[in-house]
C-alpha cells in the first residue's frame, strides 16, 4: 500500500515537473520578470530580425550604454546592450546580428570594467532566457577549458600581441564540470524561475511584457531607465578594486569581437560610458593605471579604431545610482557622442 502510494506520488510529481518545463520552456512572456525580459527580448531580435531597416550603427554593451545614450537622437541605429552583460554575450550577439542582417558601418562598443572583469549575467540571465545556441555553449565551455589549463596560449599570445593578461584570476565558479553545470541549471526550473512565476500569478505578466517588446522596439532596441533619479553621491563597483585584471575567457571574447570586426570592415568606437565624481574620487590608482594600459595597447593593436582610455567624469547630480545617468546625464553624453563621432547622423527625435 505504501509502496503503491509513493509510486503515484513520484508520477504526480512528474507530470507536474514536466507540465512546468513545458510551461517555462515556452511561454516565457507570461511570467518573465523585466530583467528575464530584456534577456528574451534580445534573443527574440537576434533570431527574427529587427523592425529598423539599414542600421549603420549597433550598441553593444552593458546597462550603463542603455543609460547612457538616447540612440534615437542618431540616425539608422540599434542598441542590443544588456544589463551585465560581458564580452561573450555581445561576441555572439555581433555573430547572429550578421548573420540575418547587413554589416554596420560602426560599432559603438562599451564595456564597464566590471563587466571586463566579472562574469555577471552569463547564467542567471543569458543562459536562463536561452540567449546562447547549444553549440555556441559547448564552444564557450570548450574554451574556457581550454584557457584554463593554457592549451591556447599560444594563441592567446598571437592574438594579443603583447597585452598583459591576467594568469592567476581565471578561477573556477564552480567544482561542477560546466557541461554538467549547464545542463542541470537548465533543468532545475523551479529553483531558478519560481520567483517570477510566483509574482507574476502565474501568467500575469504577459501583457506587460509585450508591452515592453513596444518600448524597447520604439527606443531602436535601448531598455528604458525609469527608476534612475537625481543626485547620487554614492561609489560605484569599480571603487573596490585594487587592480584591472580581466579573466581570460573575458580578454579572449573582447579580442574576439575586435578581430571579427576588423575581418569584416567594421569601425569600432569604444569609450566607456562616464563615472561620477565620487567614485572617480575613490578609485585605486593602480586599478586606473592597469585599465588606462590595458585600453591603449587595444588601441595600438587596431590602430584604425577609436578605442579610448579616458575615465570620463560627471557631477553627481547625474546619475540616477552610482553607475547609471539619469535623464540630464543622458541628454549630456549623448550630445557629446555626436559631437564626437556622429555629427553627420544626427535626429531631432528623443524617445525617454
Amino acid at each position: 500500500m505504501i509502496w503503491k502510494l509513493f509510486k503515484r506520488l513520484i508520477i504526480i510529481s512528474l507530470l507536474v515537473y514536466v507540465t512546468l518545463f513545458v510551461f517555462i520552456e515556452f511561454f516565457p512572456f507570461f511570467y518573465n520578470s523585466k530583467n528575464n525580459n530584456r534577456w528574451h527580448y534580445l534573443s527574440e531580435r537576434l533570431r527574427n530580425g529587427v523592425s529598423e531597416q539599414n542600421i549603420e550603427v549597433l550598441f553593444l554593451g552593458e546597462s550603463r550604454v542603455n543609460a547612457a545614450i538616447d540612440v534615437n537622437k542618431i540616425k539608422n541605429t540599434w542598441s542590443f546592450a544588456a544589463g551585465g552583460a560581458t564580452s561573450i554575450e555581445m561576441f555572439y550577439t555581433l555573430v547572429n546580428y550578421l548573420k540575418i542582417n547587413p554589416k554596420p558601418q560602426i560599432i559603438y562598443y562599451s564595456l564597464s570594467p566590471r563587466s571586463m572583469i566579472e562574469l555577471f549575467s552569463f547564467w542567471d540571465f543569458a543562459v536562463r532566457n536561452d540567449f546562447f545556441y547549444y553549440n555556441e555553449i559547448a564552444e564557450i565551455i570548450r574554451i574556457s577549458g581550454e584557457l584554463e589549463k593554457h592549451k591556447t596560449l599560444q594563441t592567446i599570445i598571437e592574438t594579443a600581441g603583447d597585452i598583459g593578461v591576467a594568469t592567476n584570476i581565471q578561477k573556477k565558479q564552480t567544482s561542477v564540470p560546466p557541461i554538467l553545470k549547464y545542463f542541470s541549471y537548465r533543468a532545475n526550473y523551479i529553483g531558478y524561475f519560481q520567483l517570477d512565476i510566483r509574482q507574476s500569478s502565474i501568467v500575469g505578466a504577459k501583457e506587460e511584457n509585450l508591452r515592453e517588446f513596444e518600448i524597447m522596439d520604439s527606443m531602436r532596441g535601448r531598455r528604458p531607465h525609469p527608476a534612475l533619479t537625481t543626485d547620487y553621491p554614492k561609489e560605484n563597483y569599480e571603487t573596490q578594486l585594487k587592480h584591472f585584471l580581466p579573466p581570460r575567457l573575458l580578454h579572449y571574447y573582447f579580442m574576439r569581437t575586435l578581430d571579427l570586426c576588423n575581418k569584416s570592415g567594421i569601425k569600432v568606437i569604444f569609450e566607456f560610458s562616464p563615472m561620477n565624481e565620487t567614485s572617480v574620487a575613490c578609485l585605486k590608482p593602480s586599478f586606473v593605471s592597469e585599465y588606462q594600459v590595458y585600453m591603449q595597447k587595444i588601441a595600438e593593436k587596431y590602430p584604425a579604431f577609436e578605442i579610448s582610455d579616458s575615465i570620463i567624469t560627471y557631477p553627481d547630480n547625474q546619475f540616477g545610482d552610482p553607475s547609471h545617468l539619469n535623464k540630464s546625464g543622458r541628454e549630456r553624453f549623448t550630445d557629446y557622442l555626436i559631437l564626437s563621432y556622429f555629427s553627420e547622423m544626427k535626429t531631432e527625435k528623443e524617445v525617454f
